[in-house]
């Protein structure tokens, strides 16, 4: 069967489905069977998945903020308002500001 052919190929993290945020952290606990999963070690990769999840989606969401940050505002070209007209009402005075 192609499911069964399939599922014994080693999985390639770099194309497809295999790219979206989760599916690699849960691949072992998705690879055991019915059975294997109604057991403690199901429960137990099923919670280290969830917890690699959460991990990976923060660290996505840090790099994601540091883009948008170097790409668009704080880009050396970019005009904003207050810096138009020299009030400097935008600019930070420390990290905590953000």
């Amino acid at each position: 069967m192609f499911f069964h052919r399939v599922k014994k190929l080693p999985a390639d993290y770099t194309k497809g489905v295999f790219q979206t945020l989760g599916f690699k952290e849960f691949h072992e606990y998705l690879m055991l069977t019915s059975e294997r999963r109604a057991t403690e070690e199901g429960a137990k990769l099923l919670r280290a998945a969830i917890e690699n999840m959460k991990m990976a989606t923060r660290r996505y969401a840090r790099r994601q903020n540091k883009m948008i940050l170097a790409r668009f505002l704080n880009h050396p070209t970019r005009e904003t308002a207050c810096s138009a007209n020299g009030s400097g009402c935008c600019h930070r005075t420390s990290d905590n500001d953000r």
